[in-house]
C-alpha cells in the first residue's frame, strides 16, 4: 500500500515544492510500519479514518441516501479487522454486526463495496430497546444475523445513543480485504508536509486519539493529567501551548470559540483529520508511557521518529476473551 503511494509521490511532485526528502522519508517509515497491521487498542489492531478518506462513502451518506439518522458532519470512523479465517485462502469472511447488549441505542448496518463505491442492500435497522416489537431489528442488534464479505466489501455500522445522541461509525474489514489499498493514505485535507510532527505534537495527538480518547468529565481529567505528565499543554481553554496551536493551524485540532457548550468554548479538541493522522504516531501503551514519554520530556521539539514496528501477530493463537475493547459495541 504505502510503497505505491510513496513512489507516486516522489515521481509526481517535486519534493522541494512542498517538503524535504527527510520529511517524505519519515512519513514513509510510518506508513511502512502501520500498513502491515493496524495497531493497538488493548491489543486490537485498528485505524481511525475520516469519512472522506474512504472513496465514495461521504456521497453515500448524504441525507437523501441515508434518511434514518442525521449523521454528524465531522464523525470519524473506527476501522477494525475481522480476525478470522486464513488470510491466504479464504474467499469471504462472515461479518456479524451487533449492538453488544445495549438497550439504550439504535443501529443501522450495511455492506459497502469499495470498488463500486455503493452499498449492497437497503440499510437494516437494529435495536434492543425494551418493548420494541420488530423481531428482525432484535435479531440484527443481538448478533444473530451474519453477512459474507468479499475482499472488495466491508461491513459498516452506525450506532446512536438515544439519550446522549452520541454516534459511533464503525467499519469491519475482512483479513483479505482490498480496503487498505484504496483508502486515502494521506488524511483528506492534508498535505504531506503537514504530517511531520514534533514529539510533543505526536504525544498530543496520541493521547486524544488513542490513549485517553473517551469523553466525559472523569476522562477529561485523565487527558489533562496525561498532558501534564508528558510535559505538554496545558490542555485548557484558550491555551497557548505551541504544540496545540500548531496542530490547530494544520486542522488536526480545533478551538471553537462559539461552541454550543459554554465550558467547551476555545477548548482544544481533536478533529477527525487529527484522528486519522494519529495513525502515524500510534504505539502500544507500554511503549507510549515508557520510552516515548521519556523522549517527549527530554526533546519535545525534536521531530517524531518513534515509528513502532509491530511484532508478528500471535493473537489468533491465544485466548482473546479478556482483551475485548469495552468501549466498542459494533460488529467484527
Amino acid at each position: 500500500m504505502s510503497r505505491d503511494w510513496f513512489d507516486i509521490l516522489k515521481a509526481g511532485i517535486p519534493h522541494d515544492d512542498f517538503c524535504s526528502l527527510d520529511a517524505i522519508s519519515n512519513i514513509q517509515k510510518a506508513y511502512d510500519s502501520i500498513s502491515k497491521t493496524p495497531w493497538t487498542n488493548r491489543g486490537k489492531r485498528w485505524y481511525w479514518f475520516q469519512v472522506e478518506d474512504v472513496p465514495g462513502l461521504r456521497e453515500n451518506l448524504t441525507r437523501a441516501k441515508f434518511p434514518f439518522i442525521e449523521l454528524w458532519p465531522d464523525i470519524a470512523i473506527e476501522t477494525y479487522p475481522i480476525e478470522e479465517g486464513d488470510i491466504e485462502e479464504i474467499d469471504s469472511t462472515m461479518w456479524v454486526p451487533s449492538i453488544m447488549g445495549r438497550t439504550n441505542a439504535v443501529m443501522v448496518a450495511n455492506v459497502y463495496n469499495i470498488e463500486q463505491q455503493k452499498f449492497k442492500f437497503d440499510w437494516e435497522f437494529g435495536t434492543l430497546i425494551p418493548g420494541q416489537t420488530d423481531p428482525t431489528a432484535e435479531q440484527l442488534a443481538s448478533g444473530k444475523k451474519s453477512y459474507p464479505l468479499s475482499p472488495k466489501e466491508v461491513g459498516i455500522i452506525l450506532t446512536e445513543d438515544l439519550k446522549t445522541k452520541r454516534q459511533r461509525l464503525e467499519i469491519s474489514v475482512p483479513p483479505n480485504s482490498q480496503f487498505y489499498n484504496v483508502v486515502s493514505q494521506i488524511p483528506h485535507g492534508s498535505k504531506p508536509e503537514d504530517l511531520e510532527f514534533t514529539n510533543a505534537e505526536a504525544a498530543a495527538l496520541a493521547i486524544l486519539s488513542h490513549h485517553e480518547r473517551r469523553q466525559g468529565g472523569k476522562n477529561y481529567l485523565k487527558r489533562r493529567r496525561m498532558f501534564s505528565d508528558f510535559g505538554i499543554g496545558p490542555l485548557e481553554r484558550d491555551t497557548t501551548a505551541p504544540e496545540i496551536l500548531s496542530l490547530v493551524k494544520r486542522g488536526f485540532m480545533r478551538m471553537n470559540p462559539d461552541h454550543n457548550t459554554p465550558n467547551m468554548r476555545s477548548f482544544p479538541q481533536i478533529t477527525p483529520k487529527g484522528k486519522s493522522a494519529a495513525n502515524l504516531v500510534d504505539m502500544p501503551r507500554s511503549e507510549f508511557i515508557g520510552n516515548f514519554k521519556k523522549k517527549v520530556l527530554d526533546k519535545p521539539n525534536e521531530l517524531f521518529d518513534s515509528w513502532y514496528m509491530p511484532q508478528p501477530d500471535t493473537s489468533l493463537l491465544e485466548d482473546d476473551d479478556d482483551d475485548e475493547d469495552e468501549g466498542n459495541f459494533g460488529g467484527r
